[in-house]
């Protein structure tokens, strides 16, 4: 892992170990996250405390192996062996998914689906950096693939994640590189699992649940399926007085379902939910992404204020910028 230290910062980024592994870990006061860079790059732990209250563990999957989903015996040859499915994984983010065209999300949701990415298990190079004060940013970087019938076509991908003050938004920037003389045609997802509380899961719940560009999902953490050409989501009381807003400058198709989804009768731990696109790159060139995630108390979006509201607003047909009076 590489440091680059610009100038002192009340966010702090430090280097530990787990599990015998080196991760990487940013802090702000409020937010403590962590990453794991030889798992797929992946973000493992977010514990979040709201102006002094409880602490909110938000992912819980410090010092495991992160596998592309929940385990299961499957039969090879006359020895059956443990396999790793593909379907949510245990409550972490940053999990990238490369999947066939012809990919449903019940496949991912049963743990059935065929996974053509490298990077899913694959170490990442590390590097954090001070981009300006009072912020601090992962940057996760593999040069894997995607696997074909016959080869591996080399994709690279970078991964940057910044943290700054407390009750800011915490951005994420993904950039895909296609070095190779054919156009790439692939579904991609970024999968986050938030832990949920077990009130969130119960039956029938009024608050707990998702709203999806505003409008509110019915039948709380336990529905599955597919918000179409979504750009923001929101998870309303996964624990009790919180709510995550997430979003991304890219619309999306929002695959979400609970995990574990598979298991009849297993307790529903977590809420995956992963925008996937239709990626499509030519010859030699690049995708980028950029998404957010902001943490927050349960309640009702603070209005813009009215005097910010009166210096900004003007008619349409006004063509001159607005000015500063």
């Amino acid at each position: 892992m590489q440091t680059n230290e610009t100038e002192p910062s009340q966010v702090r980024c430090t280097e530990e170990t787990a599990n015998g592994r080196a991760i990487l870990v940013l802090d702000n006061g409020e937010s403590r996250l962590a990453f794991d860079p030889a798992q797929g790059g992946r973000w493992t732990t977010w514990d979040l405390a709201l102006d002094g209250g409880p602490v909110h563990h938000l992912m819980s999957a410090p010092g495991t192996v992160i596998s592309a989903g929940p385990a299961r015996l499957a039969a090879v040859g006359q020895t059956p062996e443990v396999t790793a499915s593909l379907g949510p994984a245990a409550p972490s983010g940053l999990g990238d998914h490369f999947l066939p065209l012809t990919v449903r999300q019940r496949d991912f949701a049963l743990g059935t689906a065929r996974e053509l990415g490298t990077f899913l298990a694959q170490p990442f190079e590390a590097t954090h950096y001070a981009p300006a004060r009072d912020q601090q940013t992962v940057a996760l970087r593999s040069a894997g693939g995607i696997q074909g019938a016959k080869r591996v076509t080399p994709v690279t991908l970078l991964k940057r994640l910044t943290l700054g003050r407390p009750g800011g938004e915490i951005s994420i920037h993904y950039r895909l590189d296609n070095p190779n003389e054919k156009a790439l045609q692939i579904f991609f997802g970024v999968e986050f699992c938030f832990a949920l509380s077990p009130d969130a899961v119960a039956a029938g719940a009024d608050q707990p649940a998702y709203e999806f560009d505003g409008a509110r999902e019915r039948g709380g953490y336990g529905v599955r399926g597919i918000a179409a050409d979504t750009t923001s989501v929101a998870l309303i009381d996964p624990q009790p007085g919180l709510t995550i807003r997430m979003g991304w400058e890219r619309p999306a198709a929002v695959w979400i379902c609970p995990s574990p989804a598979g298991a009849e009768g297993t307790a529903i731990k977590g809420a995956s939910v992963m925008p996937i696109w239709d990626l499509r790159v030519p010859p030699d060139d690049n995708w980028a992404v950029n998404i957010w995630l902001q943490p927050g108390a349960t309640g009702p979006v603070a209005p813009i204020p009215a005097d910010v509201v009166a210096r900004i607003a003007r008619f349409e047909s006004e063509d001159t910028p607005w000015k500063q009076p």
